[in-house]
């Protein structure tokens, strides 16, 4: 994601009427290390969520996929893909 984007992600999140309190007690450059810290602690959150629910139903996520090993890989390897995991 291009820095632009993550800034303006951040400044969204900043200047949101539900931060005002955050705003009033800390400089931007503490939210920023706020924000990014939240954001690092929800992906790991997703990803075991995601691993989870693979693992479980063993059929990908939620058994949408088939059960056949060939689609299983396949599904495995764009999962993983998508995430950001090194194979």
């Amino acid at each position: 994601m291009s820095t632009e984007k993550i800034l303006e992600e951040f400044e969204f999140w900043w200047y949101d009427h539900k931060q005002k309190e955050l705003r009033q007690s800390c400089a931007i450059g503490w939210g920023l290390v706020i924000w990014q810290a939240s954001r690092a602690a929800i992906e790991v959150e997703l990803r075991d969520a995601y691993m989870k629910g693979w693992e479980m139903s063993g059929e990908g996520w939620n058994g949408e996929y088939p059960a056949m090993l060939h689609e299983t890989e396949r599904w495995q390897r764009e999962r993983d893909e998508a995430l950001g995991i090194e194979p």
